[in-house]
């Protein structure tokens, strides 16, 4: 009925995300920020989607605009980060991972991923400290498994 609604293209586009079609939430979310070229969460959703399809150089502009738009935006800086990750940019994954955890400092996932960066730089000490973060409450995917029976040498 709004062909040039920006905020529903967006909608919709994060229900093609949430259905895993994300070709589709591309192209809508293209459609919104062409519609609405200030529009922040529009940028990062684009990026997100970008990021799905295995495209961060596409992605990377989209979370910068982002930024650009709402400096203090901790997720457009952890994503922005994960991107730049993905295109071997470490020292600039940092940068903003460092940025995002300015805005939320107990993140365990965005400890997590610059950890990932440190150690892919061979900064060791930092790295596997960050790295240890996915243990903490929250972070997606991960729990800390116990092992009822030990193990001992010789059994």
């Amino acid at each position: 009925m709004q062909p040039s609604c920006a905020e529903a293209r967006n909608n919709l586009a994060n229900a093609f995300l949430a259905l895993h079609r994300h070709e589709a939430a591309a192209e809508e979310y293209e459609r919104a920020v062409a519609l609405e070229p200030a529009y922040v969460e529009a940028h990062y959703n684009f990026g997100n989607a970008l990021q799905k399809l295995d495209r961060p150089t596409d992605a990377v502009p989209h979370y910068e605009r982002a930024l650009a738009l709402r400096p203090d935006y901790a997720e457009a800086h952890a994503n922005l980060g994960g991107a730049l990750h993905a295109l071997n940019r470490h020292l600039e994954a940092i940068a903003h991972y460092e940025k995002a955890l300015t805005l939320r400092p107990d993140d365990p996932e965005i400890h997590w991923n610059l950890g990932l960066s440190q150690l892919a730089l061979g900064n060791y000490a930092l790295g596997w400290k960050n790295y240890e973060f996915r243990w903490a409450a929250g972070t997606p995917g991960f729990r800390r498994r116990e092992f009822p029976v030990s193990i001992g040498v010789g059994t």
